[in-house]
């Protein structure tokens, strides 16, 4: 999935769909390992206050997945505080 995510004036997320793509950025390689949104991989570059992370998904979160998790995270947000 290829995408672009401008989090703040100063963090940029860039995905890159091709791990041949991903490969040519000549920057260390961090594995974030595998959890419940997938298996990714990143890089990074930093220069004049701006922090760019290009990420590589090796395995990604299925998009009913991702519905179900934000569904659930909603959920928790709005759900009613009972007293104790």
């Amino acid at each position: 999935m290829e995408f672009v995510g401008v989090t703040s004036p100063n963090l940029i997320y860039i995905g890159i769909k091709s791990r041949a793509d991903f490969d040519k950025i000549d920057r260390p390689c961090t594995d974030h390992g595998l959890n419940q949104n997938g298996h990714l991989l990143s890089k990074h570059v930093e220069g004049d206050g701006i922090y760019i992370v290009f990420q590589y998904w090796l395995k990604s979160e299925t998009f009913a997945a991702m519905c179900a998790r934000i569904d659930a995270e909603r959920a928790t947000l709005h759900k009613p505080q009972v007293p104790a």
